[in-house]
């Protein structure tokens, strides 16, 4: 198997950049420590998140959400390695499909950690 270039590799990390800065879909990306890796900027509408709360738990993050579902869903999607969808509350009354994915390292096959999506179920709901 070949290795990936300097060039392609800075090329891959700049197009993930820029995805993180131009979604429209609040996600979070999560460690086995539990330690906040990245996260697209909608996120900031559900956390109050920075750049700097990047390498830090999300234990100590403020947010929307109730973080018992969150953790709850984390850890088991770390365990089992499985994708877990939720439908929570938000503090302000609206409804949010959790979407907890597992993501792995592609060499070896193990976890590296989850993707977590929020998508506002709100008006779905409501039809």
């Amino acid at each position: 198997m070949a290795l990936l270039s300097q060039d392609k590799i800075i090329a891959g990390n700049q197009a993930l950049e820029h995805y993180f800065s131009k979604s429209v879909v609040p996600q979070l990306y999560i460690d086995p420590k539990m330690t906040l890796k990245s996260f697209t900027a909608p996120a900031e509408d559900l956390f109050l998140i920075s750049s700097e709360d990047i390498g830090k738990s999300i234990f100590g993050l403020q947010n929307k959400i109730k973080l018992n579902a969150l953790i709850k869903s984390i850890r088991c999607v770390l365990l089992v390695e499985k994708t877990r969808e939720k439908i929570i509350n938000t503090s302000n009354g609206k409804l949010c499909k959790l979407i907890v994915q597992p993501y792995f390292d592609e060499q070896d096959e193990r976890i590296m950690g989850v993707i977590v999506t929020f998508r506002n179920f709100t008006g779905q709901a409501e039809q």
